[in-house]
């Protein structure tokens, strides 16, 4: 069944080239903006492992995952700026941490 409905959208979009051309413009910027949020989410984990002197654990590296998406990447920045290496060791280790 997926193959067919597959083959009929393919057909359909290359009845009509603007409304293909305007989903794989669309599809690209998508691509774009997950791989620039991912290599932001990277640098701030950098920064924690600079910050912290050391590499992150898994679980850390986990909560800091979570809390980008919970908190935002500008209160993680804060935090990272902000506080001293124990109290970012104490923060990534506390699960109720805001």
């Amino acid at each position: 069944m997926r193959e067919r409905q597959q083959f009929i959208v393919q057909m359909l979009l290359n009845k009509n080239p603007e409304a293909k051309q305007a989903l794989l413009s669309e599809a690209r910027e998508e691509g774009r903006e997950e791989g620039r949020e991912e290599g932001r989410e990277q640098e701030c984990e950098r920064l924690y492992e600079r910050r912290l002197g050391r590499s992150l654990r898994e679980g850390e590296r986990a909560a800091l995952r979570e809390r980008w998406g919970r908190l935002g990447e500008d209160r993680l920045l804060d935090l990272a700026l902000d506080s001293s290496a124990e109290a970012l060791a104490a923060w990534l280790a506390d699960p109720a941490a805001r």
